[in-house]
């Protein structure tokens, strides 16, 4: 199961009145690698939950068969002015969906870091989070999306 997420490219609300400086360049957000929950093996009787960390780690709740190690964090890379900081904010929950319209939730999303400074004009971010899986959850590759806003600050 697997969340794909959207990439966020947005400019900075700066105001370009006379006698301020000039606005920094357009700050852009593009992820890299997607937040990645395995191959899971639900329980007949009882859901559970899979959590992989934004470092990368999973965990598998009682009740569920983790049955790969291909899980991991999604990663982010931002681009922008050098020396300038920004804030990043992320919706703390969605959900994913199979073919066939199954839906499980998706909570705890959570991000590496926050804000930040652009060393070189560059920096990176990850995100974790819960999967809640269901007692005999149908089979299917479940995918959804997430909201990423990133900003100067």
């Amino acid at each position: 199961m697997e969340i794909i997420t959207n990439a966020a490219s947005l400019k900075p609300q700066v105001d370009t009145g006379s006698g301020l400086p000039t606005p920094p360049t357009d700050i852009v957000a593009t992820e890299w690698a997607s937040l990645y929950f395995g191959v899971i093996a639900p329980n007949a009787s009882a859901g559970g939950a899979v959590d992989v960390s934004y470092m990368g780690a999973q965990t598998c709740g009682a009740g569920l068969t983790c049955m790969s190690d291909t899980h991991h964090a999604a990663r982010f890379g931002i681009m922008g002015e050098a020396g300038y900081s920004y804030i990043i904010t992320v919706d703390g929950s969605t959900t994913v969906q199979n073919d066939n319209t199954d839906v499980m939730n998706v909570s705890n999303i959570t991000l590496s870091h926050t804000t930040g400074v652009l060393v070189e004009g560059y920096s990176e971010f990850y995100v974790g989070g819960t999967l809640s899986v269901g007692a005999s959850q149908p089979t299917g590759s479940y995918t959804g999306t997430y909201q990423v806003t990133v900003n100067y600050q």
